[in-house]
């Protein structure tokens, strides 16, 4: 079990556990925001991005499963450094 999930179970106060959704929020929006691309959209509370699309496969910051986003930077980040490296031995 996550430690989120299992922090999420001790909480019993409804107040505890709409501030932990106004957190889990925030740092969607904070890697939204700071995840390098120009063609975010979020004008009407929406947190959605045109170049993630193409670039990760998914768009909407705010409903993706985390770990969606998680796992699809990641496996972008790790073809990035692979082409990157692939270019770097053509040029060695």
């Amino acid at each position: 079990m996550a430690t989120y999930e299992k922090y999420l179970k001790e909480k019993t106060h409804p107040e505890e556990i709409v501030d932990l959704a106004r957190e889990i929020l925030e740092l969607r929006k904070m890697l939204w925001l700071g995840h390098g691309h120009k063609g975010i959209y979020g004008d009407d509370g929406e947190m959605q991005c045109g170049e993630c699309m193409t670039e990760y496969g998914f768009y909407d910051w705010r409903r993706e499963p985390i770990e969606e986003i998680k796992s699809k930077i990641e496996a972008t980040n790790l073809k990035r450094l692979l082409e990157r490296a692939k270019g770097s031995n053509k040029n060695g």
